[in-house]
């Protein structure tokens, strides 16, 4: 073998050893690609008997249900229930499941795309989904071996919160009446505020209880409203500074604080610069308001088959929760509403801030939108779901290198999740075109010598 030769092949060894670094460890390829999935056999099997049988953890059957949750399955149905599977069904498996019927390769029927929504107007309450759906897509309790969000007080700007309630029984601070009316702060008459609640601190009084996702936090009320839905933006911004005096960690604002207001679009960045993290409902309608703050975070309600709970204004969502016939204590049924998607991210806010007590307001903000689980094929962010489905165990979890506090993390990987360090992957595409560059001169000279 000449010189030539020997420094080609070294080359080439070379750009190889660049492609793998630039592959993140550990990470399956895309759906479309080569992947592990499980055909159902028949209809007694769930995703907790998979989970225990292929990935020897029955709590790991979210991860399952997160990888399945919208893709189209060969009957043309999709998977909301992890107790109920249809044989036939296609299941896409997490990248260390193992065991009898586990099958690497193409999944057979995969069809990567949400499937198109129905046209009838009644399935936008997400009728057929389970009741506890909600529960089960964010799968909370997988973040509470990292944060439960103790020490962490939220204020929930709304109807007030009803301190009785099993589930948020010594949970719940007097609070704030902003109303201006003699009535508590720790009272609901109209009943968002206290489901707003359950889903942010509830605790389940008895075992198979309802617990919100942080269970360990506690809830300020700041009641703006008494006995009507609406309030004056006046009451609107009192409610909002009165919460951000409290010195509380996250603010939850309820559908009914308008931010496009110019005082209560001033209040909220006045929170967010006395070092709390704002959650509301993502606005509605045409562009209108005032920009608001980098500490904000808008949120989109969704329902168990993607569609939304509003029209919310394209390009103005952060993130996604569920929002869409959530079952809640505080409710007599399902109910729908940017109430309780913003309950759903604020209860992770208050993961993160408990977890990582370190974080400014924009940290916060940037870990919860960059380990959100994307809900289309088309990368992130995207304008009808912002950065994706809430995960607060990915939230509290994750390893994001050089948490600057600056928006979702790029570049992204095939798959939609964040990538590495940007600065690694420049310097990997630059030494592989010095490379490449080198091989070709190394051909042509040796053509030349020829």
């Amino acid at each position: 073998m000449t010189r030539i030769d020997r420094l080609t092949h070294a080359a080439a060894a070379v750009l190889v050893v660049l492609a793998l670094a630039g592959a993140p460890a550990g990470a399956a390829p895309p759906e479309q690609s080569f992947v592990k999935y499980y055909v159902v056999r028949d209809g007694g099997e769930t995703l907790y008997d998979l989970a225990a049988r292929l990935l020897d953890d029955r709590d790991r059957y979210s991860q399952i249900m997160h990888l399945n949750t919208g893709r189209a399955q060969p009957d043309g149905t999709v998977l909301t229930d992890p107790g109920r599977l249809r044989a036939g069904w296609v299941l896409v498996l997490p990248w260390d499941a193992y065991g009898e019927g586990v099958t690497y390769g193409i999944p057979p029927a995969s069809e990567p795309r949400r499937p198109d929504p129905p046209e009838d107007a009644c399935a936008r309450d997400g009728s057929g989904a389970d009741p506890d759906w909600a529960v089960l897509r964010v799968a909370a309790n997988q973040a509470w071996g990292h944060s439960r969000g103790e020490e962490q007080v939220v204020a929930v700007v709304g109807s007030g919160v009803d301190g009785t309630l099993p589930e948020l029984t010594g949970r719940v601070e007097p609070g704030v009446n902003a109303a201006g009316t003699p009535d508590r702060a720790d009272a609901d008459c109209l009943g968002p505020g206290t489901a707003m609640a359950a889903i942010i601190a509830g605790r389940a009084p008895g075992a198979g209880g309802f617990n919100g996702v942080a269970p360990d936090a506690t809830v300020l009320p700041v009641r703006i409203l008494t006995t009507a839905p609406d309030a004056s933006p006046e009451v609107q911004a009192a409610g909002v500074e009165a919460a951000a005096e409290a010195d509380v960690a996250v603010l939850a604002l309820s559908a009914a604080v308008d931010v496009t207001r110019a005082d209560v679009a001033e209040a909220v960045a006045s929170a967010v610069e006395g070092g709390a993290v704002v959650v509301v409902a993502a606005p509605a309608g045409p562009p209108a308001g005032p920009t608001l703050s980098d500490g904000v975070i808008r949120v989109a309600g969704v329902g168990a088959d993607g569609r939304t709970a509003a029209e919310y204004r394209h390009g103005a969502v952060d993130i996604a929760a569920p929002g869409v016939n959530v079952v809640t204590p505080g409710t007599d049924g399902p109910v729908s509403g940017g109430d309780y998607a913003v309950a759903y991210v604020a209860g992770a806010v208050a993961l993160v801030r408990a977890a990582y007590p370190e974080l400014t307001v924009t940290e916060v903000r940037h870990r919860v939108l960059d380990t959100a689980e994307p809900m289309t094929e088309a990368g992130r962010p995207d304008a009808r779901y912002g950065w994706g489905m809430v995960d607060p165990a990915e939230a509290v979890s994750r390893d994001l290198p050089g948490e600057t506090g600056g928006d979702p993390g790029t570049p992204l990987t095939a798959g939609g999740r964040p990538g590495g360090d940007g600065s690694v992957a420049l310097v990997i595409v630059v030494l592989a075109g010095l490379v490449a560059a080198a091989l070709l001169g190394l051909r042509f000279r040796r053509l030349w010598q020829e």
